[in-house]
């Protein structure tokens, strides 16, 4: 994801809710997931956040907090799952019941491991997230 487009932003502003194509899945065709099986210094940094709020807020599963999380985003992103396993959509349709248990600090500790800025783009320094 290209943090510096501001798409999310623009989104925001016109009121349009950005649909979030496979959010847990990572590349939508065919790739691993880029957080739940890569293991480098920004997935686990990200993982870490995501248990520390999930404790929290009394969620045991890193998923269903950062599907969460996604669905506390401001922009109100839509999330299209793409899952194919009943099990895994029972479990994922749980976050709902977490929505707003997040604060905005435990919201903001996620989204900075993750490269998102509160000071905006032209202040942040992303190259640590553009790495693959």
């Amino acid at each position: 994801m290209n943090y510096n487009n501001q798409i999310a932003d623009h989104a925001y502003q016109l009121g349009i809710h950005p649909l979030a194509w496979g959010p847990l899945g990572g590349d939508p065709i065919g790739g691993l997931n880029r957080l739940f099986v890569r293991t480098g210094t920004r997935q686990r940094s990200i993982l870490n956040a995501l248990g520390d709020v999930g404790t929290a807020i009394g969620v045991n599963d890193e998923s269903i907090v950062a599907l969460t999380w996604l669905l506390q985003h401001p922009a109100g992103f839509i999330p299209l799952l793409g899952t194919t396993k009943t099990a895994r959509l029972r479990s994922q349709v749980t976050a709902f019941n977490h929505i707003g248990k997040i604060t905005v600090e435990q919201w903001w500790s996620i989204a900075g491991k993750g490269g998102l800025c509160a000071l905006g783009d032209t202040q942040c320094n992303y190259s640590e997230y553009m790495a693959k």
